[in-house]
C-alpha cells in the first residue's frame, strides 16, 4: 500500500487502485477496503490517500496533500469512489466528475444515506452508463478485482 508521504514508483508489471473518497470526518473505510483487496487480489498496489498524521489547518499540508492526490490519480491504473454517509466530501464530488469523463477504469460504491447520492447516479449515469455503483464496500471489491483481472489479461 502507497499512502503520502511516499509515491508510488510507475510500472508496467504492477495495477493499482486509489482509494478516492472521504478522509476527513469519515471512518477509516480505506483501511477496510485495503484489507479486503489484499484478500482478493494481493498483487494489487493499493493508493491510499488517508495520512496516518494530518493537520487539515496546515495551509502547505493541504496544498502537498491535494498535490499528491492529483498525481496519484493521474498514475492510477484503476479509480474506486467511495462515498459514505457521514459528510457530502466534496473533494470526492470534483475527482469522480474528472475521472468519469475519461476511459480509466473506476469502482463506485455510495453508502445508504449519502446525501447526493441522487448526483452521484445522474453525474454516473450521463458519463458511464454502464458503470455499477454498489451499496456494500464488499461488491466493491469484487468489482475492482474484476477490472484488476481484466488489467492483468490485456498485458
Amino acid at each position: 500500500m502507497i499512502k503520502p508521504p511516499d509515491y508510488l514508483i510507475p510500472s508496467n508489471d504492477t495495477c493499482s487502485v486509489f482509494l478516492a473518497g472521504g478522509i476527513s470526518n469519515c471512518h477509516d473505510w480505506q483501511q477496510d477496503v485495503a484489507d479486503q483487496l489484499k484478500e482478493e487480489c494481493p498483487e494489487l498496489v493499493v493508493i491510499n490517500p488517508r495520512c496516518d498524521d494530518f493537520d487539515v489547518s496546515d495551509k502547505d499540508a493541504s496544498k502537498r496533500q491535494i498535490a499528491w492526490e492529483y498525481k496519484h490519480l493521474q498514475m492510477a491504473d484503476i479509480i474506486s469512489f467511495v462515498f459514505t454517509d457521514e459528510t457530502i466530501q466534496p473533494i470526492t464530488l470534483l475527482e469522480f466528475g474528472r475521472w468519469s469523463y475519461t476511459n480509466k477504469p473506476i469502482c463506485v460504491c455510495v453508502y445508504d444515506g449519502y446525501v447526493r447520492e441522487e448526483d452521484v447516479m445522474i453525474q454516473l449515469g450521463l458519463a458511464r452508463p454502464g458503470v455499477k455503483v454498489h451499496a456494500m464496500e464488499q461488491s466493491l471489491c469484487c468489482d475492482i478485482g474484476n477490472r484488476y483481472r481484466e488489467w492483468k489479461l490485456a498485458r
